[in-house]
């Protein structure tokens, strides 16, 4: 008998046509991108593109396991994106969500490579109002990538997952949400594949290092559209 992941609201998010996340909250959070690099397009060291394409296999070969992905063998990856920021990102976001951001390109590679649908959050977007219904839309979140096996982005995650986190919940008092539902599923039972991106890796504390599967140092130069 096959486990699938339980939704927090019950039902499926509803789906338009094109596949775009129909609930608001989730529209809100998460930004659905159509991945056109491939890692050919990417300026970055040969060792980084290496670690890029071996986690493609990783992912591919623990799917391959069992395509059904059921709750004892769902294998969650979580990956770390580190850059210098560089005065070179730029790129119109209606056009091109990553612009030349190295690690939302190396995202959008790794995501076509994969043939899955990636999902960027905006985590000081998140930071900005930890409340009910941003937890409730990162739970349906999390249900949607881990249904359909989409990548989940996050971008500046140290905004989330660092040490200096700076949410904070509606009586003002900080909040570590590496240990608040649903966030905290990134780090247990997601059965997907989850990149932290970030220009401050030194914000990560030793609990989110033990969690990582693979760091990629990233160079700081813009990548091909």
């Amino acid at each position: 008998m096959t486990d699938t992941p339980t939704s927090p609201t019950g039902p499926n998010p509803t789906r338009s046509a094109s596949g775009e996340l129909r609930t608001v909250s989730q529209q809100v959070l998460a930004e659905r991108i159509v991945s056109r690099r491939r890692f050919e397009d990417l300026d970055q060291p040969a060792a980084a593109l290496r670690s890029l394409r071996a986690l493609g296999e990783q992912v591919r070969g623990a799917r391959a396991v069992d395509d059904r992905w059921t709750s004892r063998n769902r294998r969650n990856h979580l990956v770390l994106l580190s850059c210098q920021q560089s005065a070179e990102w730029g790129g119109d976001p209606r056009v091109d969500p990553c612009g030349a951001d190295p690690c939302g390109a190396a995202a959008e590679a790794l995501a076509s490579d994969l043939g899955r649908a990636l999902l960027r959050v905006d985590s000081g977007a998140v930071a900005a109002c930890w409340d009910e219904s941003v937890q409730q839309a990162l739970a349906e979140l999390l249900y949607t990538a881990e249904v359909e096996g989409a990548v989940l982005l996050f971008i500046g995650a140290e905004r989330l997952f660092g040490l200096a986190s700076d949410v904070v919940d509606g009586k003002g008092r900080a909040v570590d949400v590496r240990h608040t539902d649903p966030l905290s599923r990134i780090f247990e039972d997601f059965g997907g594949l989850t990149i932290l991106a970030s220009t401050l890796p030194e914000e990560f504390g030793p609990e989110v290092a033990r969690s990582l599967d693979l760091i990629v140092e990233l160079g700081g130069g813009a990548a091909a559209s």
